[in-house]
């Protein structure tokens, strides 16, 4: 038998005031019963409308959302809860890491992003054709990490950040060789970046040699690990996306 609530339980579950209920009751979007002289609500109506799925009111109309109302990106991936995750794994990974949206446009700050990266970025055209390079990583084909090679001739792979299985933001790992570069072909590499973006050529080698060199193995485990850290984001963003559905669904029954 399906339990009855009290007007006051649904209150508290519904977060509107006495009159509320009461419109509710008279216009058919909340089912109700009398029971002696008090109002009794079945739970399971009461959840319908808090998910979303109930029945047609008075007017023969469903207040039911067939498509939840659309949600910004940085809504349903707070990054106060994500960039905590994202710090500690580019830090034990040894590579810089960022959140940004599907085009490739940063949502979040870089973690433990190294010198020479900084200082290529800190000049706009250094920062232009990385996040060209971030765009271009966008555009890979596939939902399997693969590793890239960037204009500075770094590393990077990408994994999709998914809510209802579908992508809603990329992981980008980076900033990193997976096996040791020739030395000299590197070193000609970097003094034509330091030349393309007025940087200290001196400065910028000196900073290219604490570039990490992972290796195959840890590549391997690295497309491992950013799997299981969008996991982790997909499920803060599914928490976050039901949570602003429930109260954008409460909010609409309650202003009807």
């Amino acid at each position: 038998m399906d339990e009855l609530l009290t007007t006051k339980k649904v209150i508290e579950l519904l977060k509107v005031d006495r009159t509320t209920i009461y419109r509710m009751l008279n216009d058919g979007r909340l089912v109700g019963v009398k029971v002696g002289n008090q109002w009794r609500f079945p739970r399971s109506k009461v959840q319908e409308l808090i998910s979303g799925q109930a029945a047609p009111n008075a007017r023969g109309t469903s207040t039911r959302e067939s498509t939840p109302p659309p949600v910004k990106t940085t809504e349903i991936i707070p990054l106060h809860c994500i960039k905590p995750i994202q710090d500690v794994f580019a830090e034990i990974a040894e590579i810089g890491v960022l959140t940004t949206d599907l085009a490739g446009t940063p949502l979040s700050e870089i973690s433990n992003c190294s010198e020479f990266c900084r200082r290529i970025m800190s000049k706009k055209s250094g920062y232009e054709r990385c996040l060209a390079a971030w765009q271009q990583i966008a555009r890979q084909p596939g939902t399997e990490p693969e590793l890239m090679t960037c204009h500075a001739g770094l590393k990077y792979a990408r994994v999709h950040i998914q809510l209802n299985q579908k992508p809603v933001a990329m992981l980008i790992a980076g900033q990193f060789h997976d096996v040791a570069p020739d030395a000299e072909l590197f070193t000609t590499h970097v003094e034509q970046i330091a030349d393309q973006h007025q940087l200290d050529t001196t400065e910028l080698k000196a900073f290219s040699s604490n570039i990490p060199v992972l290796g195959e193995r840890k590549c391997l485990h690295l497309a491992d690990w950013l799997k299981k850290v969008a996991q982790t984001f997909n499920h803060i963003a599914e928490e976050r996306f039901q949570f602003i559905h429930r109260f954008q669904q409460i909010a609409k029954l309650t202003h009807t």
